[in-house]
């Protein structure tokens, strides 16, 4: 529910449009050969071409010409900042804990005590705030090392153990397309897809293979589909 500024509005509700058939989206000429449910839509096989729907895009359709499409697979998740990053902060986190341990190495094992009045005293007192120093810099640098590895990989093992997977549609001479698939019977709707697309594909009404794109259902091409 929005609020709305006018003072005669007393309620805005907003309705999400509903998800469309494959039928919706193509001429009624075109028969649907399969159709496999998403976990954000769905995908669609036709003679002619690929629709891929995901309520969680704008615009929601991408099509792909089937002479364009070279595979389709289903891939474990692994986009993402967690992904790409944790291993790069977990390998800081080593260092950190490598850097803290040689600084620990640098400290004496033991101090020696020297008298105030000794000549010497100036220089040892140095030595001693620098000794201090090192020992503060590595206990520093092996805690925050110590918790970005920790971090990172709990981090990493979260995203993999909640990730799901993908369908990939591999397009020629484009970027390829992602959507997540449904929980259970992931490897049973990628066969469906493989036996859909090893039937001969028709030519449809143009005959085109350009690079799939995206659009609104009933609407005209827009710009090329990027990956997730």
């Amino acid at each position: 529910m929005d609020a709305d500024p006018d003072p005669r509005t007393v309620r805005r509700v907003s309705v999400e449009p509903p998800v469309p058939e494959p039928a919706d989206c193509v001429p009624s000429c075109e028969p649907i050969t399969t159709r496999v449910s998403l976990s954000d839509g769905w995908l669609a096989v036709t003679p002619r071409q690929v629709l891929v729907y995901r309520t969680d895009r704008a615009p929601p359709l991408v099509t792909i010409p089937r002479p364009n499409v070279t595979s389709v697979a289903i891939r474990r998740s692994g986009d993402g900042p967690v992904v790409r990053y944790a291993p790069r902060v977990a390998a800081y986190g080593v260092v950190g804990i490598l850097v803290g341990l040689l600084f620990g190495a640098l400290v004496p094992a033991a101090s020696v005590d020297i008298p105030q009045d000794s000549p010497a005293a100036g220089a040892f007192g140095f030595v001693t705030v620098l000794t201090g120093g090192l020992q503060l810099l590595g206990d520093a640098a092996i805690l925050f090392g110590a918790v970005a590895l920790v971090g990172a990989l709990g981090a990493l093992g979260y995203r993999l153990a909640t990730g799901g997977n993908v369908v990939v549609v591999e397009v020629a001479g484009g970027s390829p397309v992602q959507c997540r698939a449904a929980a259970g019977g992931e490897r049973r709707a990628l066969r469906r897809i493989e036996d859909a697309l090893a039937e001969p594909a028709g030519t449809g009404a143009t005959g085109t293979t350009d690079v799939g794109t995206e659009r609104e259902p009933g609407g005209t091409d827009s710009d090329a589909d990027t990956s997730d």
